[in-house]
């Protein structure tokens, strides 16, 4: 016989902090015993909920993460979201439907026939126990709650999240790569594992223009110790600024250079990290396979909180590769150990 897990509140000093429940109910499979796939040809959807899954097993990702969804979602309000769906699900399948770049009649199809996404939500049953159901309308309306500024909060957790996963310390510095694409986001990639630490809506702007707001955000958050970009983000104010916080500046001129700007630019370093910009094309190339490709969500809110849950979903689904490849380690560590029994 199985009961749903339940996860309690946590009481640091006589304050009660909240977190994800999962319903304790006869026969309900617990969340935190999802099974996620570990081999290689898995696709996006295991690494996404192997990093789901993490967030929710620990009490700070899992707390934080709630607190900002309560603080939109429930703030005032009697209910959790709305009728049939609770916080922990309408940020399980936002997630889901960036990953896979799907409709809202697939994410129907998803939350109510595929194992491991309902498992992670925590309305799997075990077998002989009925089945819980999700509405279409009930699906839409709740992940249509998330907006653009809750969005960024969130991707804010992940990208802590991430650093714990990738063991980076706040302290260590970033190499940073920009560029703009054709929904017209700007994002920004740590070298190093790949995750989107800002992303922004350029509403006719240059790119040049993005610089400076970019900057100032950034380096008030971030030790970066090198930063590329392409040639239309030049300017020399924004070159200038850029040398005042980041150790090496890669920053092609456009047009015509000086005797000065050449030798910068034919200094080996100089030319490595520029090289090591153009791979910022494939993880552009990622984010099209996961829904930037172009946004089905009329108005320019929806718009603006497709592109952020695209971005969170993308570094879920990063983190949620490290993640399984951690765990491929200690399985081989296992079996080997079982063969030298």
């Amino acid at each position: 016989m199985r009961f749903g897990y339940f996860r309690q509140t946590i009481k640091q000093g006589s304050e009660m902090r909240k977190t994800f429940e999962q319903q304790l109910t006869l026969g309900r499979l617990p969340i935190s015993e999802t099974p996620i796939p570990t081999g290689k040809r898995g696709g996006a959807l295991p690494k996404l909920c192997a990093a789901l899954k993490e967030i929710f097993i620990t009490p700070e990702w899992n707390e934080r993460i709630f607190e900002i969804l309560k603080a939109k979602i429930t703030a005032g309000k009697k209910q959790t979201g709305r009728p049939g769906m609770d916080l922990w699900q309408i940020f399980v399948l936002s997630q889901v439907r960036l990953c896979q770049n799907i409709s809202y009649d697939e994410l129907y199809d998803h939350a109510n026939h595929h194992q491991m996404i309902r498992q992670l939500m925590g309305v799997e049953s075990g077998f002989g126990y009925e089945k819980y159901k999700f509405e279409y309308q009930n699906i839409f309306d709740n992940v249509s709650l998330l907006d653009d500024e809750t969005v960024r909060e969130l991707n804010l957790i992940i990208i802590e999240f991430g650093h714990g996963v990738f063991k980076k310390k706040e302290v260590e510095a970033l190499c940073l790569k920009t560029d703009s694409f054709v929904v017209e986001s700007n994002v920004h990639f740590p070298t190093d594992y790949n995750l989107i630490v800002d992303y922004r809506i350029m509403e006719h702007q240059s790119d040049s223009e993005m610089v400076r707001p970019i900057v100032e955000e950034l380096t008030s958050q971030y030790n970066i110790l090198s930063w590329s970009f392409d040639k239309g983000y030049w300017h020399k104010d924004n070159k200038a600024l850029l040398e005042e916080h980041v150790t090496k500046v890669v920053m092609p001129k456009k047009g015509k250079r000086n005797k000065q700007e050449e030798e910068e630019e034919s200094q080996r370093q100089f030319k490595l990290l520029r090289n090591k910009h153009s791979a910022v094309e494939s993880n552009i190339n990622e984010l099209e396979h996961r829904g930037l490709d172009r946004c089905p969500d009329r108005g320019h809110g929806h718009f603006k909180r497709y592109v952020g849950l695209a971005v969170s979903a993308y570094n879920l689904r990063r983190i949620g590769q490290g993640l399984i490849a951690i765990q491929r380690i200690r399985e081989l560590a296992e079996q080997e150990l079982k063969a030298a029994a």
